[in-house]
């Protein structure tokens, strides 16, 4: 009597556990997940297409550029500097982000020091896109991401009007 007992507690315990995982999942609900994805796809494609436009540097065979993200015209008031870094592996292009997050100086008005790096880091074939690396959750990177795709369209703006001089 008492084994039985024992075993219909145990059951009665690993279903409530189940149940409450159950409801946590379901906060992130699958397609949340797959809808996170293809937003967080198409902004690295459309990232790619506008580092991709800028070109090379004369005598590279890769692709770097940099930008700063934050709400100030001026690029050392901004507190998100942006290195992306394009190269092609075989047939395969590899695009990494570099996402440093700066901070002011005791007493100074400028940006100076890096409090911490993230990256990005993807492959792209064609129109698919694979991310192999990504130090963001879900959250972070649908925040991220549109505001380096409108410090990039930025940038490309103040170069045609420098340009066009």
């Amino acid at each position: 009597m008492k084994l039985s007992f024992k075993i219909t507690a145990i059951g009665v315990i690993t279903f409530f556990v189940f149940l409450t995982g159950v409801e946590s999942a379901e906060s992130m609900s699958f397609s949340a997940i797959t809808e996170t994805k293809k937003s967080s796809s198409v902004l690295l494609k459309n990232i790619y297409r506008e580092v991709l436009e800028l070109g090379k540097s004369p005598g590279d065979d890769f692709i770097q550029r940099q930008f700063f993200v934050g709400e100030d015209d001026d690029d050392t008031n901004k507190d998100i500097h942006v290195f992306i870094l394009i190269q092609k592996i075989d047939e395969v292009e590899k695009m990494t982000l570099q996402i440093t997050y700066m901070q002011r100086g005791k007493g100074k008005p400028v940006i100076q020091y890096a409090k911490y790096v993230k990256s990005i880091s993807c492959l792209l074939a064609g129109d698919k896109i694979d991310i192999i690396e990504n130090d963001y959750d879900e959250k972070g990177i649908e925040s991220i991401l549109p505001e380096v795709l409108h410090a990039i369209q930025n940038k490309k703006k103040l170069l045609k009007i420098i340009k066009t001089k």
